[in-house]
This record gives structure tokens, sequence and C-alpha cells, in this order.
């Protein structure tokens, strides 16, 4: 599995996000930060998202690539 976090290295922008994706290349989950945090272009890092995406593809930190 591999894991991909959006958010700007120096701290200006907004959207942030995770998403995993399998060994084969397809998308097994997906999630915008400012979903979970209901805030409008939330710039903050995406822990929620995070957690959330883990949750959903039943990974732990080890399964990753």
């Amino acid at each position: 599995m591999i894991l991909g976090v959006y958010h700007p290295a120096n701290g200006v922008g907004h959207d942030t996000g995770v998403a995993l994706v399998g060994r084969d290349g397809a998308i097994v989950a997906a999630v915008s930060e400012e979903r979970l945090s209901r805030v409008k272009m939330d710039g903050g890092f995406p822990f929620r998202a995070l957690e959330t995406v883990m949750r959903i593809g039943n990974v732990a930190p080890r399964d990753l690539d």
C-alpha cells in the first residue's frame, strides 16, 4: 500500500487530504480533511483524513510501502 498526503510544505494552501493506493494501483480510499474537520478549505495537517483512510483500508503503518 502507498499513502499519499497532500499538505503544502510552506503552510500556505488549502484542501489538504490523504489517499491510499493499493499495490495494483487502485485507489482504496481518498479523503479531504475539510470533510472531517468541517472547515472549508482547511489548511491544517490532515490528521483526521490520515486516520480515516487507514481505517477504511484496514491497514497499519507497517503495511505501507
